[in-house]
């Protein structure tokens, strides 16, 4: 985002975890944070994933402006008329913003987005706002989203140009390892995640998230 988002916080945990063995990454993979991976004291539980402010899982989800069943989700990108109005909402379940020109006309439009289920996202695509997951998350190449991804599964990155800047919660109920690998980068982006609530009108009254880029739940099991 260039000078909407200056460069990201200093000396942050790339990832928060219960247990630093259970994230992997491999390849040209990069996690930024100082340090890359720290151990979350006092532990992580169900509630992280579940109280966000004065809002639980179930009202964000009730609150989105597009949903999606699971599955295979390709070439997300900015839609708009010749006149240069948004086309915004659920008839338009694809357009998730334009992270790349925010003077353009999706510049400013910042979804709460629901996938019912697994999700695959692939083939290219970009996008910001809320991002939430049901259960799994796989990124599978040149996507790229500015601000809050919750997954209540697991979190993948496979492939080359994968990029997240803002935060990644994942819950990892299944106890399976985290993976970040191929080209892919997470970034941790207090900016890219506090435009992504505040410019969502629905939003004005949950947490920003504060602390970390991605985190990960391996010692409980989520519901």
């Amino acid at each position: 985002w260039g000078p909407v988002c200056p460069d990201p916080l200093e000396n942050k945990p790339g990832i928060l975890t219960n247990d630093k063995n259970d994230v992997k990454y491999a390849g040209s993979g990069n996690v930024s944070g100082d340090p890359k991976v720290a151990e979350a004291d006092p532990p992580l539980d169900d509630a992280y994933f579940n109280d966000f402010g004065d809002l639980k899982w179930d009202d964000l989800v009730a609150m989105a402006d597009i949903r999606l069943p699971g599955g295979n989700i390709n070439q997300t990108e900015p839609d708009s008329t010749a006149g240069g109005v948004c086309l915004t909402g659920q008839a338009h379940k694809l357009n998730w913003g334009n992270p790349l020109n925010p003077d353009a006309a999706c510049g400013d439009y910042f979804p709460l987005i629901y996938v019912d289920g697994n999700a695959r996202i692939q083939s290219g695509g970009v996008g910001q706002g809320v991002l939430l997951v049901k259960d799994n998350l796989d990124l599978r190449g040149d996507f790229e989203f500015h601000g809050i991804i919750i997954v209540q599964g697991n979190f993948e990155t496979q492939g080359s140009g994968n990029r997240v800047f803002g935060a990644v919660m994942a819950s990892n109920a299944a106890f399976d390892l985290q993976k970040l690998v191929g080209g892919s980068v997470v970034e941790y982006s207090g900016c890219a995640s506090t435009r992504a609530v505040l410019l969502n009108r629905g939003l004005t009254r949950v947490r920003p998230i504060d602390r970390r880029s991605w985190v990960d739940l391996s010692s409980v099991v989520g519901g």
